[in-house]
């Protein structure tokens, strides 16, 4: 189709609403604003009683709009599925259109661009673009509003796989082919939920699926919970048959890889299986726990201590009753609050207390001082000085000569120049301090540069540490990686944030994470977003749960530092999240949004840590500290302790296999099990596996194995991996969203 047809080709939008009185007016104004209109409105009201009708009506007699609105309205309530299907067999001459939630708000450019993204391939069934959620969650506090950016990238590639792994809810952020839509029947009415799940499964089979970056919908659960769908206890149930379904009659199957499809299908049925529980239908329950395990018949499938407990449910279900446990337990799994606890956003904000435990002094008299009761070790944080206050910057730096400029670069460009700039470098080998010296001859800044060269390599906290010992009298610090770039105004956006809050001790903005994943077409460049309000919010709970990683991205008081002794020189890795959970004790931690620290892996791996093979060992021991001895106890639940802890632990016990040390692996794997005495646990059946692992790595060396082991817990292999399961998240405005970027 060429860019005129494009033009003349007719667009549909068609929004089911129920309810919505107060709402539906605004979906209908973005609608409205659309720089390409719609030729047909649809609005289907499915037996609201609220007068959202009368709402549309006047919205219709007030706005004169170049297209043609229709109201329809069913008599009765049939859900989402039919009120669709009836907008769709009034649209017989519209070629392109939009299923819009009312709840859901589309940008002015939409329909614009996915338009002329179908258009420009007529082969192509739907093109959809990225979304914006936002929830609502009820803490202590009151409601607390989150949000989630979700990048629908991998969509395109592989739409079979994202509908079985992710679920649906592409509604509002999709422009479909009308044709393919009908010839597929529409949506199933008889399905309870996941109806959009089976039609956009068996619709990928018709043709390709777009992706229109820079084009994101804003997704709401609006001023009510979701009326317009059929509520039903046993949705987790029906989720598992539809999946079943795409796999066996919808050629889902040859899309996904055979390990993935056990893996989720197996969730989907012991979830299911737990939610039968909860609904006392311990039959059924017994089923969805069978078809767990003909799944995935795996000593790490939850299922099987579940299906040997089910007979002890039933006469201790009274007894859960009378308990509230009961309910607690049905609550869990209401589809709204396993959404919010899926997408992690209900973690609650710090307790308000006026005390804050400080923590020792660094170094070895740190680690061999006892842990004191919090009454003893509470202090109340002190006002810092603000004003304008001298900034400094130091950039430890070990054989990065090809990419030191690039940094100093980036510092030399800032709205608001440090006073001081020290580079410490770390006995580099590749003339990485002449590069410093040429860049120091070529470019005449404001501010005095200082080169430090170390005749050892002693690690990342001996450099900064000797770089905070050279800042002098500047009141603020910020420590640079050599890999990492600022914006422009990163500096005067966190000086000017500490500078209003006296009793801050570091601000930190988002980091746009790079990495470069090798690929069988060659190497694939990723950026993912992350956004660290949360971090302001409970440091101490995000450096225990999500390690730290930020110093990059934070513009620290040098006092609170100096006060506590800088960074343990001691540890080979986690000094920085140690450092961090102690100065939390100290003062406030802010957030500065709209300022991303671009975050890569450089030229050349990080050699300017000290690498050790037992990492994980090491972080575990590190955040038990922090929880006895730094004062985060108090500021994690205790479940999440638990769980971070048993799943630290284990990982830590099948590092130790891998390099063959089985005394140690054990130890492990008892101390997971102290932390998190539980079914659910992996480190039960682990515990056996020490024992049994001597006797096989000759073997298993000689097959390759043991070295595929050992790889898979690299750092850079473990950093890849997380970032593949990660989703690309992006604040409100102004940030760059998770994309692809070339070489």
């Amino acid at each position: 189709m060429t860019e005129a047809a494009a033009g003349t080709a007719q667009t549909a939008v068609i929004i089911p609403v129920f309810n919505r009185a107060a709402l539906i007016g605004r979906a209908l104004d973005h609608i409205g604003a659309q720089t390409r209109p719609p030729d047909r409105l649809i609005v289907v009201d499915d037996a609201s009683d609220d007068g959202t009708p009368d709402a549309v009506r006047q919205w219709q007699q007030r706005e004169k709009r170049p297209f043609k609105t229709q109201l329809l309205v069913q008599e009765t309530n049939r859900g989402a599925p039919a009120a669709r299907n009836r907008g769709l067999a009034h649209i017989a001459d519209c070629e392109f259109v939009c299923f819009l939630d009312s709840d859901d708000f589309v940008p002015p450019d939409f329909l614009e661009k996915t338009a002329a993204a179908l258009a420009a391939s007529p082969r192509t069934v739907a093109a959809s673009t990225d979304c914006l959620i936002h929830y609502a969650l009820a803490t202590l506090d009151g409601v607390r509003h989150a949000e989630e950016f979700i990048h629908l990238g991998e969509l395109a590639k592989n739409p079979w796989q994202w509908f079985f792994a992710k679920g649906a809810g592409v509604f509002s952020c999709t422009l479909f082919r009308a044709e393919c839509v009908r010839e597929l029947g529409g949506f199933n009415e008889t399905l309870l939920t996941c109806d959009d799940s089976e039609l956009f499964t068996r619709l990928a089979n018709l043709g390709k699926w777009l992706y229109v970056p820079d084009c994101t919908v804003t997704i709401t659960h609006g001023d009510a919970d979701e009326h317009l769908y059929h509520k039903h206890n046993a949705y987790l149930r029906d989720w598992a048959r539809v999946r079943e379904d795409c796999l066996a009659r919808f050629g889902a199957r040859a899309h996904i890889p055979g390990k993935l499809r056990r893996k989720v299908m197996a969730h989907s049925w012991c979830l299911a299986g737990l939610q039968m529980i909860a609904l006392e239908r311990f039959g059924e329950a017994g089923e969805c726990f069978r078809k767990s395990l003909a799944w995935r018949v795996s000593p790490f499938n939850r299922s099987w201590p579940l299906l040997a407990l089910l007979p002890l449910a039933r006469p201790a279900m009274p007894l859960l009753r009378r308990s509230g446990m009961a309910a607690i337990f049905a609550d869990h799994f209401s589809h709204k609050k396993r959404r919010l606890l899926k997408q992690q956003t209900t973690k609650l904000p710090p307790p308000q207390s006026t005390a804050r435990p400080a923590a020792p002094h660094n170094g070895r008299a740190a680690a061999r001082a006892p842990a004191q009761p919090p009454e003893k070790r509470a202090r109340k944080a002190q006002p810092h000085s603000g004003g304008r206050m001298k900034t400094a910057v130091i950039i430890p730096v070990f054989n990065r000569a090809g990419l030191i400029g690039r940094v100093l670069d980036h510092i030399g460009a800032q709205t608001r120049p440090p006073n001081r700039l020290i580079v410490v470098d770390d006995a580099s080998d590749d003339g990485t301090p002449d590069a410093v010296r040429q860049w120091q001859q070529r470019e005449q800044r404001p501010f005095k540069t200082q080169l430090l060269v170390q005749e050892t390599n002693r690690g990342a906290p001996a450099a900064r540490n000797r770089g905070l010992a050279h800042i002098g009298d500047c009141g603020l610090v910020y420590f640079l990686d050599s890999d990492d770039f600022p914006p422009p105004d990163f500096i005067e956006k966190t000086a000017a944030a500490l500078a209003a809050s006296p009793r801050a001790v570091a601000a930190s903005t988002d980091r746009l994470m790079r990495y470069a994943l090798k690929t069988p077409d060659g190497v694939d460049h990723m950026e993912e977003l992350i956004r660290q309000c949360e971090l302001a919010e409970n440091p101490w709970q995000w450096f225990f749960t999500e390690g730290a990683g930020v110093a990059s991205c934070t513009l620290f008081r040098a006092e609170p530092v100096r006060q506590l002794g800088g960074f343990n020189e001691t540890l080979p890795t986690g000094h920085d999240s140690e450092l961090f959970t102690r100065l939390a004790n100290l003062g406030e931690w802010l957030h500065i949004p709209d300022c991303a620290v671009t975050f890569t892996a450089g030229d050349a791996h990080d050699k300017l840590h000290r690498k050790h093979k037992d990492y994980l060992r090491t972080w575990a021991c590190i955040r038990e500290d922090c929880l006895d001895r730094f004062g985060a106890r108090e500021h994690i639940p205790a479940k999440l302790r638990r769980r971070v802890m048993g799943n630290l632990w284990c990982l830590a016990g099948l590092q130790m296999i891998a390099l063959e040390r089985f005394g140690e692996a054990g130890e492990c794997f008892r101390r997971s099990l102290a932390w998190r005495v539980s079914p659910f646990n992996r480190a039960w059946p682990l515990l056996a596996l020490p024992p049994l692992a001597r006797p096989a790595m000759p073997l298993l060396r000689r097959s390759g194995l043991a070295a595929s082991f050992a790889d898979h817990f690299s750092g850079q292999k473990k950093q890849l991996l997380k970032q593949q399961r990660s989703r690309r998240r992006e604040p409100q405005q102004g940030h760059r969203r998770g994309q692809q970027w070339g070489n």
